[in-house]
């Protein structure tokens, strides 16, 4: 909708008139005369005090900025999401004036609420050296190498133009500016999309987390089915493969198939020893007890084989012939 000119806001209505000022009696104006004239005196007698010490612009919101190592770490520890400041030696003099132009608002959003990290490359596109981990620092910093990894498989080989990257807290690129610095308020926007992604994602974090530590106890338990239930609902949430809840997760899908495999070869056993009945008795509850997707056509194809050894095989004279029908 487009804004009216103020001027129109002060327009009266059709058909309506403005009421008129009360005039004002000539003793009132008098004494108007000498109120100004004692406050034209009593300015005189002041000191002047400068408009541009008087309307001093606050000091900025100091924000921390930590090197990839660190900052890394503390986006795993914290659950934090990151702005990612990549500074290439020809780019940085622009993303210093670009990061010192930003406004309380911002910087106060960023302190709060984000890791902020600064990668600079020198000239010959080597990153610039951290200081090494002090006793005791928690988070643990991050390798090198890990670092390193992180970056390049996310955004790909760094050249000479500046990066602006977002990521949520479990590391998900959300957006990213190359070259191009992005306005203030367009970074906000970015600033509060990221937000709300990593809200979201620590949530499915600790829903992931929580299903891990019940599918372990229900395995602890002999509770297979209950087991198999919960990791079928986690197993859907999106999460990086090189999470380190995304890794405890296939670790209970390791467990899991542990004790699938066990139950299976003893079914199987009991298969190859011709004790069908009680085989097959096995692999129903094997059925009944792992149900997950990927083992269910193993089982099924087993137990249509031993079905085929109890009741023989079907003799016929195909369709509409008179053949007798296994037992």
């Amino acid at each position: 909708m487009t804004s009216k000119p103020f001027s129109s806001r002060c327009t009266p209505r059709p058909g309506l008139s403005r009421p008129a000022a009360p005039r004002i009696a000539s003793r009132g104006v008098a004494s108007r005369r000498i109120a100004i004239a004692a406050l034209a005196l009593l300015a005189g007698l002041l000191p002047h005090v400068p408009a541009s010490t008087a309307e001093a612009a606050p000091d900025p919101v100091p924000v921390e900025t930590v090197g990839p190592r660190r900052g890394l770490a503390r986006m795993r520890a914290e659950r934090r999401p990151v702005l990612l400041v990549v500074a290439p030696a020809a780019s940085r003099a622009a993303v210093d004036t670009w990061w010192g132009d930003f406004g309380n608002a911002t910087r106060k959003r960023l302190a709060r609420g984000f890791v902020v990290i600064r990668l600079d490359l020198d000239a010959e596109g080597k990153w610039t050296p951290e200081d090494p981990p002090t006793e005791g620092e928690t988070p643990q910093p991050w390798s090198e190498a890990a670092a390193r990894t992180f970056i390049t498989e996310r955004l790909g080989e760094i050249g000479e133009r500046s990066i602006i990257a977002l990521f949520d807290c479990a590391g998900v690129l959300v957006a990213r500016e190359d070259g191009d610095l992005p306005r203030e308020s367009t970074l906000k926007k970015g600033l509060g999309e990221t937000a709300s992604r990593s809200a979201r994602r620590e949530r499915d974090l600790k829903t992931v987390e929580k299903g891990i530590e019940i599918v372990g106890l229900a395995l602890k338990q002999k509770k297979t089915r209950e087991a198999c239930q919960t990791f079928t609902k986690i197993r859907a949430i999106d999460l990086p493969l090189d999470h380190p809840v995304a890794e405890a997760r296939n670790g209970r899908y390791d467990e899991l198939k542990e004790a699938y495999d066990t139950a299976f070869a003893v079914a199987r056993k009991l298969e190859k020893d011709e004790k069908y009945s009680e085989a097959l008795d096995t692999y129903e509850r094997v059925l009944r007890d792992f149900p997950l997707a990927e083992w269910d056509d193993e089982v099924r194809a087993r137990i249509g084989i031993v079905l085929g050894h109890i009741h023989g095989p079907v003799r016929g004279g195909g369709i509409g012939g008179s053949g007798q029908g296994g037992r």
